[in-house]
């Protein structure tokens, strides 16, 4: 998991990564559960849940 803060604004974005969509979709509630704990826990509001597959792995140079 990655975490994205832009300071000067406060928003924040958060990224995870997994091996397949299988094991993305199977996660989905459980990570549902703590998107919301966390928000409501630090006063924050969820905008939005995008779901994006990776192009690139790595680029050789």
């Amino acid at each position: 998991m990655y975490w994205f803060v832009d300071r000067a604004t406060g928003r924040a974005v958060s990224l995870t990564l997994w091996e397949d969509e299988e094991t993305m979709l199977a996660s989905e509630e459980r990570a549902d559960r703590i998107r919301v704990d966390t928000a409501r826990r630090e006063g924050q509001r969820i905008v939005s849940v995008d779901r994006y597959e990776v192009g690139f792995s790595h680029l050789k140079p």
